[in-house]
Protein backbone atom coordinates (compact mmCIF):
# COMPACT_ATOMS: atom_id res chain seq x y z
CA UNK A 1 0.00 0.00 0.00
CA UNK A 2 1.52 3.64 -0.59
CA UNK A 3 0.29 6.75 0.45
CA UNK A 4 0.75 9.75 -1.96
CA UNK A 5 -0.81 13.20 -1.69
CA UNK A 6 -3.44 13.49 -4.14
CA UNK A 7 -5.79 16.47 -4.79
CA UNK A 8 -9.33 15.34 -2.73
CA UNK A 9 -7.84 13.01 -0.77
CA UNK A 10 -7.96 13.25 2.80
CA UNK A 11 -5.34 11.45 4.10
CA UNK A 12 -6.82 10.96 7.80
CA UNK A 13 -6.53 7.01 7.75
CA UNK A 14 -6.87 4.40 10.11
CA UNK A 15 -5.63 0.91 8.42
CA UNK A 16 -6.39 -2.03 10.59
CA UNK A 17 -7.76 -5.04 9.01
CA UNK A 18 -10.46 -6.51 10.00
CA UNK A 19 -9.69 -9.24 12.91
CA UNK A 20 -12.29 -8.48 15.35
CA UNK A 21 -14.65 -6.23 16.60
CA UNK A 22 -12.11 -4.22 19.51
CA UNK A 23 -9.57 -3.67 16.37
CA UNK A 24 -9.60 -0.43 17.39
CA UNK A 25 -10.29 1.71 20.46
CA UNK A 26 -11.80 4.74 19.49
CA UNK A 27 -11.21 6.05 15.84
CA UNK A 28 -13.46 7.82 13.37
CA UNK A 29 -14.29 8.55 9.98
CA UNK A 30 -14.79 12.40 8.98
CA UNK A 31 -16.31 13.71 6.01
CA UNK A 32 -13.97 16.89 4.87
CA UNK A 33 -17.09 18.56 3.74
CA UNK A 34 -18.24 19.22 6.85
CA UNK A 35 -15.39 20.85 7.76
CA UNK A 36 -15.79 23.45 4.89
CA UNK A 37 -15.11 21.88 1.64
CA UNK A 38 -16.38 22.33 -1.79
CA UNK A 39 -14.52 19.39 -4.25
CA UNK A 40 -15.37 20.81 -6.77
CA UNK A 41 -12.09 20.24 -8.39
CA UNK A 42 -11.33 23.89 -8.80
CA UNK A 43 -11.30 25.36 -5.03
CA UNK A 44 -8.41 24.93 -2.87
CA UNK A 45 -9.84 22.54 0.03
CA UNK A 46 -6.22 22.33 1.59
CA UNK A 47 -7.48 24.50 5.19
CA UNK A 48 -10.88 21.75 5.14
CA UNK A 49 -8.56 18.71 5.25
CA UNK A 50 -6.28 20.01 7.96
CA UNK A 51 -9.41 21.19 10.13
CA UNK A 52 -10.49 17.33 9.78
CA UNK A 53 -7.06 16.56 10.84
CA UNK A 54 -7.07 18.12 13.66
CA UNK A 55 -10.03 16.90 14.79
CA UNK A 56 -8.63 13.29 14.80
CA UNK A 57 -6.22 11.42 17.09
CA UNK A 58 -2.74 10.84 14.81
CA UNK A 59 -2.81 11.94 10.99
CA UNK A 60 -2.32 8.73 9.75
CA UNK A 61 -3.06 5.58 11.87
CA UNK A 62 -1.71 1.77 11.60
CA UNK A 63 -3.59 -1.19 13.70
CA UNK A 64 -3.85 -4.61 13.46
CA UNK A 65 -6.09 -6.25 16.21
CA UNK A 66 -6.47 -5.80 19.50
CA UNK A 67 -5.21 -8.80 22.62
CA UNK A 68 -6.02 -12.17 22.70
CA UNK A 69 -7.96 -11.98 19.04
CA UNK A 70 -5.66 -10.10 17.08
CA UNK A 71 -2.84 -12.07 18.44
CA UNK A 72 -4.53 -15.20 17.41
CA UNK A 73 -5.72 -14.16 13.43
CA UNK A 74 -2.48 -12.46 12.85
CA UNK A 75 -3.18 -10.37 10.05
CA UNK A 76 -0.45 -7.49 10.03
CA UNK A 77 -0.31 -4.27 8.61
CA UNK A 78 2.20 -4.26 5.90
CA UNK A 79 3.90 -3.45 2.99
CA UNK A 80 2.80 0.25 3.46
CA UNK A 81 5.00 3.30 2.00
CA UNK A 82 3.93 7.02 3.15
CA UNK A 83 5.41 9.06 0.82
CA UNK A 84 5.87 12.91 -0.42
CA UNK A 85 2.92 13.66 2.34
CA UNK A 86 2.55 16.45 4.80
CA UNK A 87 1.14 15.32 8.35
CA UNK A 88 0.17 17.91 10.76
CA UNK A 89 -1.86 16.34 14.27
CA UNK A 90 -2.89 19.06 16.91
CA UNK A 91 -3.79 16.25 19.42
CA UNK A 92 -1.26 13.44 18.84
CA UNK A 93 1.22 12.11 16.46
CA UNK A 94 1.42 12.28 13.10
CA UNK A 95 2.06 8.97 12.36
CA UNK A 96 0.49 6.35 14.99
CA UNK A 97 1.50 2.47 14.78
CA UNK A 98 -0.49 1.23 17.44
CA UNK A 99 -2.02 0.98 20.30
CA UNK A 100 -4.21 -1.92 18.96
CA UNK A 101 -1.17 -3.88 16.56
CA UNK A 102 -1.84 -7.11 18.20
CA UNK A 103 -1.87 -8.86 14.32
CA UNK A 104 1.92 -7.03 14.17
CA UNK A 105 2.76 -4.30 11.99
CA UNK A 106 5.97 -4.69 9.53
CA UNK A 107 7.61 -3.31 6.34
CA UNK A 108 6.56 0.26 7.22
CA UNK A 109 8.60 2.79 5.15
CA UNK A 110 7.73 6.78 5.67
CA UNK A 111 9.78 9.10 3.55
CA UNK A 112 10.10 12.65 1.87
CA UNK A 113 7.36 13.91 4.09
CA UNK A 114 7.05 17.09 6.39
CA UNK A 115 5.41 15.51 9.61
CA UNK A 116 4.17 17.64 12.64
CA UNK A 117 2.64 16.40 15.77
CA UNK A 118 1.54 17.96 19.15
CA UNK A 119 3.41 15.09 21.07
CA UNK A 120 5.48 13.06 18.94
CA UNK A 121 5.89 12.85 14.64
CA UNK A 122 5.97 9.17 14.71
CA UNK A 123 4.72 7.44 17.75
CA UNK A 124 5.27 3.53 18.07
CA UNK A 125 2.74 2.68 20.64
CA UNK A 126 1.39 -0.36 22.58
CA UNK A 127 1.42 -2.39 25.42
CA UNK A 128 2.18 -5.31 27.62
CA UNK A 129 -0.56 -7.88 27.13
CA UNK A 130 -0.99 -6.80 23.33
CA UNK A 131 1.57 -9.46 21.92
CA UNK A 132 2.75 -8.81 18.15
CA UNK A 133 5.97 -7.62 16.48
CA UNK A 134 6.48 -4.38 14.99
CA UNK A 135 9.81 -4.88 12.38
CA UNK A 136 11.03 -3.56 9.72
CA UNK A 137 10.31 0.49 9.95
CA UNK A 138 12.45 2.99 8.31
CA UNK A 139 11.69 6.64 8.34
CA UNK A 140 13.90 8.82 5.31
CA UNK A 141 14.44 11.82 4.73
CA UNK A 142 12.01 13.64 6.69
CA UNK A 143 11.21 16.98 8.25
CA UNK A 144 9.96 17.11 11.98
CA UNK A 145 8.17 20.27 12.57
CA UNK A 146 6.87 20.04 15.92
CA UNK A 147 6.26 17.75 18.63
CA UNK A 148 9.34 15.64 19.36
CA UNK A 149 10.29 13.05 16.70
CA UNK A 150 9.82 9.39 17.94
CA UNK A 151 8.68 7.57 20.58
CA UNK A 152 8.94 4.13 21.39
CA UNK A 153 6.40 2.90 23.95
CA UNK A 154 6.27 -1.20 24.33
CA UNK A 155 4.85 -1.36 28.19
CA UNK A 156 1.80 0.63 28.61
CA UNK A 157 -0.76 3.12 28.02
CA UNK A 158 -3.69 3.35 26.13
CA UNK A 159 -7.63 3.78 27.33
CA UNK A 160 -8.47 1.48 30.21
CA UNK A 161 -11.96 1.52 29.99
CA UNK A 162 -12.20 -0.90 27.19
CA UNK A 163 -11.85 -5.05 27.26
CA UNK A 164 -8.92 -6.03 25.91
CA UNK A 165 -8.58 -9.71 26.30
CA UNK A 166 -4.56 -9.54 27.24
CA UNK A 167 -2.46 -11.88 25.98
CA UNK A 168 -0.83 -13.92 29.46
CA UNK A 169 2.77 -14.52 30.19
CA UNK A 170 6.20 -13.40 27.72
CA UNK A 171 4.01 -14.00 24.62
CA UNK A 172 1.94 -11.16 25.54
CA UNK A 173 5.46 -9.00 25.37
CA UNK A 174 5.31 -6.36 22.65
CA UNK A 175 8.58 -6.99 20.75
CA UNK A 176 10.10 -5.01 18.19
CA UNK A 177 13.13 -4.95 15.52
CA UNK A 178 14.74 -3.36 12.92
CA UNK A 179 14.41 -0.05 13.31
CA UNK A 180 15.91 2.57 11.04
CA UNK A 181 15.75 6.38 10.55
CA UNK A 182 17.91 8.75 8.53
CA UNK A 183 18.57 12.23 6.88
CA UNK A 184 16.39 13.52 9.21
CA UNK A 185 15.67 17.23 9.95
CA UNK A 186 14.73 18.43 12.90
CA UNK A 187 13.32 22.56 13.42
CA UNK A 188 12.93 23.22 17.16
CA UNK A 189 11.43 20.03 17.92
CA UNK A 190 10.83 18.66 22.00
CA UNK A 191 12.81 15.56 21.83
CA UNK A 192 14.89 13.39 19.39
CA UNK A 193 14.16 10.10 20.23
CA UNK A 194 12.44 8.54 23.77
CA UNK A 195 12.47 5.02 23.99
CA UNK A 196 12.43 4.04 27.60
CA UNK A 197 9.09 2.33 27.95
CA UNK A 198 11.07 -0.96 26.77
CA UNK A 199 10.57 -4.21 28.90
CA UNK A 200 13.60 -6.03 29.92
CA UNK A 201 11.98 -9.72 28.52
CA UNK A 202 11.42 -8.10 25.07
CA UNK A 203 14.43 -5.50 24.31
CA UNK A 204 14.30 -3.69 20.76
CA UNK A 205 16.25 -5.56 18.27
CA UNK A 206 18.65 -3.61 15.47
CA UNK A 207 17.27 0.42 16.43
CA UNK A 208 19.73 2.72 13.44
CA UNK A 209 19.45 6.51 13.60
CA UNK A 210 22.25 8.23 11.16
CA UNK A 211 22.73 11.85 9.72
CA UNK A 212 19.83 13.62 12.28
CA UNK A 213 20.25 17.19 12.73
CA UNK A 214 18.47 20.12 13.96
CA UNK A 215 17.81 21.50 17.52
CA UNK A 216 15.59 19.72 19.95
CA UNK A 217 14.69 20.57 23.60
CA UNK A 218 15.64 16.74 24.53
CA UNK A 219 17.77 14.46 23.28
CA UNK A 220 18.55 10.57 22.87
CA UNK A 221 16.88 8.43 25.31
CA UNK A 222 17.53 4.74 25.21
CA UNK A 223 16.11 1.85 27.31
CA UNK A 224 16.74 -2.14 26.55
CA UNK A 225 17.81 -1.64 23.07
CA UNK A 226 20.08 -4.33 21.63
CA UNK A 227 22.25 -2.97 18.53
CA UNK A 228 21.73 0.19 18.79
CA UNK A 229 23.61 2.09 16.03
CA UNK A 230 23.72 5.99 16.14
CA UNK A 231 25.70 7.73 13.64
CA UNK A 232 26.45 11.48 12.56
CA UNK A 233 24.09 13.21 14.71
CA UNK A 234 24.37 16.93 15.30
CA UNK A 235 21.47 17.64 16.97
CA UNK A 236 21.40 21.37 19.39
CA UNK A 237 19.97 20.94 22.86
CA UNK A 238 17.67 24.33 23.14
CA UNK A 239 17.39 24.22 26.77
CA UNK A 240 20.63 23.61 29.37
CA UNK A 241 20.59 20.47 31.27
CA UNK A 242 21.94 19.25 34.60
CA UNK A 243 25.54 17.54 34.00
CA UNK A 244 24.04 15.14 36.18
CA UNK A 245 21.62 14.41 33.43
CA UNK A 246 23.06 14.53 29.71
CA UNK A 247 20.94 15.24 26.47
CA UNK A 248 21.37 11.56 25.40
CA UNK A 249 22.03 8.71 26.62
CA UNK A 250 21.73 5.09 26.30
CA UNK A 251 21.27 2.42 28.46
CA UNK A 252 21.08 -1.75 27.59
CA UNK A 253 21.79 -0.48 23.88
CA UNK A 254 24.71 -2.54 23.13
Amino acid sequence: MTLRPLPGLLALLSLAPAVDTHAAESWAVFNVRDFGAVGDGATKDTAAFQKALDTGDDAILLKSGRGLNGARLGKPVEDVLITGCTLRCSRFAAIGIGREISGGVRNIRIEHSKLSGKIHAIDLKTRIGRAGVRENIVGDDLNILSGGFLRINLTVGGNANTADDPVEGLVGYPSAKNLSFSNVRLANVTGVVDAVQVAPEKPVEGFSLTNISGTATKGIDLQHVKGAVLRDITSTALRARSSRRPTSRARDST
